[in-house]
């Protein structure tokens, strides 16, 4: 969420292409998949994988108002 980071976001893209293709953002826990057989398995297989785990995980309220001024910034 770096101003720095976002005007280079290309360059960020292929960093973690090439060196991090499942990179876990510290700000707000979610995950970002670069790799298309990666981003295939997650989308596919819906037991294991899911965003609906954000409830169970707390993101409601207070902590849902912070993570949505993190991803806003």
């Amino acid at each position: 969420m770096d101003p720095a980071v976002q005007s280079y976001l290309y360059k960020l893209y292929s960093f973690l292409y090439e060196e991090c293709p499942v990179y876990k953002m510290p700000e707000t826990g979610f995950y970002v998949v670069t790799k298309y057989d990666g981003l295939r398995k997650i989308l596919k297989d819906t037991e294991v994988f899911s965003n609906s785990s954000m409830v169970r995980q707390g993101l409601h309220g207070e902590n849902y108002k912070l993570q949505q001024s993190i991803l806003t910034e």
